[in-house]
C-alpha cells in the first residue's frame, strides 16, 4: 500500500499503471505495450481485463505482442513504418493469408534458394519441420491454416515485395 513505485516489481508497476489508467472511467484508454516484461500468468490477468473493459470503452493497444491482439482486439490496424498496411479483423487478416503459409520439412545440411521467409523450425526425429509464409508456395510444402502471426509476417512481406 504504501511501497514506493521505484520499488515494485515490473509486473507490480505494470499493474499500477493500469490502475491508474482505469480511475476516473475514462471512455477512451491507450495502451502501449501493456503486457511487455509480465509473466505468462499477469499477461492472461491483463488480457481477462482488457477484454472486460474494452466492453463499454474506445480502447487501444499497441503492441507487437501477437498473441494480445489475438486474445483481445475484435479490430486491429497493422502499421509499418508509419504506414497503415490494413485495417480490419484478426479473421480478415488471417483469410488474406490462406494459401499463404505451408509446413515441410528440410533434412540437416540442406539448404536452397529461399523464396519463402521461415517463421519457425523445431526438430524432429527426421529433420527440421520448417512453417514458411510465400507469395507461392513451393512444390515441397503442404499449406496449413494460417495463425494471426502467419497472417501479420505474410502482410509485411507482400507489402515490402510491392
Amino acid at each position: 500500500r504504501k511501497a514506493r513505485i521505484s520499488t515494485l516489481s515490473g509486473g507490480q508497476r505494470q499493474r499500477v499503471g493500469i490502475a491508474q489508467a482505469l480511475m476516473g472511467n475514462p471512455e477512451l484508454l491507450i495502451f502501449d505495450e501493456p503486457t511487455v516484461g509480465l509473466d505468462p500468468e499477469e499477461r492472461i490477468n491483463f488480457r481477462n481485463l482488457f477484454s472486460k473493459t474494452a466492453q463499454d470503452k474506445i480502447v487501444l493497444l499497441s503492441t507487437h505482442i501477437i498473441e494480445d491482439v489475438q486474445s483481445v482486439c475484435d479490430k486491429l490496424i497493422v502499421i509499418n513504418h508509419g504506414q497503415i498496411l490494413f485495417t480490419g479483423t484478426p479473421e480478415e487478416l488471417i483469410a488474406l493469408a490462406h494459401n499463404h503459409v505451408g509446413v515441410f520439412e528440410e533434412r540437416i545440411g540442406e539448404s536452397g534458394k529461399e523464396d519463402y521467409k521461415i517463421t519457425s523450425r523445431v526438430n524432429t526425429a527426421r529433420g527440421i519441420a520448417c512453417r514458411i509464409v510465400a507469395e507461392t508456395l513451393p512444390a515441397f510444402a503442404e499449406a496449413v491454416e494460417p495463425t494471426l502471426e502467419d497472417a501479420y509476417m505474410y502482410l509485411i512481406m507482400e507489402k515490402e515485395v510491392k
